[in-house]
């Protein structure tokens, strides 16, 4: 240090240079120290150098703690050009580390959510900055970063531990007029999921209720309704139209629920008085049937409705299809559920696991659109076939039209 001191600039500019050939690496430590911060471009190399780590990754379980303790120093970078009053670098650089975890998080092991943790350090540094932003437009611009993160993390992958971080930021310190601004876009990003699968209902339920929390008491009643509708939150709907007193507005809005919310809402009905109606829900219910509702079923039970021994072999052919997928499951779930009068649940049940069958049983799949009376569509597929499975699958479309 000593002799460091006593060097020229041009002496050390040297040794920075060879240092920096030697191990060009050391840029992303480098940057900050100089004069003005991390300066045009500082933010890319973060980015990039973010993104090096990432792809450099093995698959062995310990690989995601030592990434992150690679990228914690990237972090570090970007804090210490906060530290500097450089807020515009400081975000572009924690904005360029989130980029990069975002576009390679998918194809990495992230053990016990290391990687994860330090999208909520950068996060934790963007809340940071937010109160040093006055123009609206900037504070916009940083809220909607935080709501990109939200969004990917919710809506488009599932959830890995990434939105919590991004609402606490918009909820301690966005203002109303933002709040407002922010649920528009949430609703936006609910209308975009499609309710297709466990995690499109969880996400859209999940913004819909920050929809909800967003907007606070300027939402009516009225409003709130329509919220739970465009979110699939037919279990809180469903409670709030009996507190209203709309007792066959909240029976219909019953019939929209799926196994997941169906006790809940059962258990409200109930709670109102219309236990006839709980009971009916749940029985005629396909989440009734299947072969793991047992609370379902003690539910059903102590309330004197069991389910049938014919419904309970139903709902093991239903369980017996998710492994095995052939016409003998497929066409002995029919002959069960046509003995209870529930053909339909079946082929509800059947349409969702051959479609995400990855083998793609095709004489099953014309079969399944023949039992729906979809008849174009199971013809067009039956010209797909090869010869070996056609014949009995035109036979399956001849009988079922």
């Amino acid at each position: 240090s000593q002799r460091l001191d006593n060097l020229d600039r041009q002496a050390l500019r040297a040794i920075v240079d060879a240092l920096l050939q030697h191990d060009p690496e050391l840029e992303v430590f480098v940057l900050p120290l100089l004069p003005g911060g991390l300066g045009p471009g500082g933010a890319e190399i973060l980015g990039d150098r973010a993104g090096q780590i990432l792809a450099g990754m093995s698959d062995h379980w310990q690989a995601s703690g030592l990434a992150a303790m690679e990228l914690s120093q990237l972090v570090a970078v970007a804090d210490d050009t906060f530290e500097q009053g450089e807020l515009d670098d400081a975000v572009s650089g924690w904005l360029a580390i989130t980029r990069a975890i975002l576009t390679h998080y998918l194809d990495i092991r992230d053990e016990e959510s290391e990687v994860a943790g330090i999208v909520e350090d950068c996060v934790d540094g963007l809340g940071r900055c937010l109160p040093h932003l006055e123009a609206p437009q900037q504070r916009r611009e940083l809220l909607g970063e935080l709501f990109d993160i939200y969004r990917w993390d919710t809506f488009e992958h599932g959830g890995f531990g990434m939105t919590e971080p991004a609402l606490r930021v918009i909820r301690q310190q966005a203002t109303a007029e933002e709040r407002s601004w922010l649920a528009s876009m949430v609703l936006d990003a609910v209308d975009s999921r499609a309710p297709d699968d466990w995690s499109g209902r969880q996400g859209r339920r999940h913004g819909g209720r920050l929809v909800i929390e967003l907007l606070g008491q300027s939402l009516d009643d009225l409003g709130r309704l329509q919220v739970q509708a465009r979110a699939g939150l037919w279990a809180e709907q469903v409670a709030l139209l009996l507190k209203l007193g709309r007792r066959d507005e909240a029976l219909r809005a019953a019939e929209q629920v799926d196994g997941w919310q169906l006790l809940q809402v059962a258990e409200s009905l109930e709670s109102a008085g219309l236990t006839d109606e709980a009971v009916a829900l749940v029985w005629n219910h396909a989440a009734a049937v299947k072969p793991d509702a047992h609370r379902l079923r003690s539910w059903l039970d102590a309330r004197g409705r069991p389910v049938s021994p014919a419904m309970e072999r139903m709902g093991t052919a239903m369980g017996r299809m998710k492994y095995k997928i052939d016409i003998g499951t497929f066409e002995t779930l029919c002959a069960m559920a046509e003995e209870v009068g529930r053909l339909a649940q079946a082929l509800a049940h059947a349409e969702t696991v051959v479609r995400l069958d990855r083998k793609g049983d095709q004489p099953v799949r014309v079969r399944l659109l023949a039992r729906q009376g979809r008849f174009d569509e199971a013809l067009a597929l039956l010209e797909e076939l090869p010869a070996s499975g056609w014949k009995s699958a035109a036979v399956a479309v001849a009988n079922a039209a």
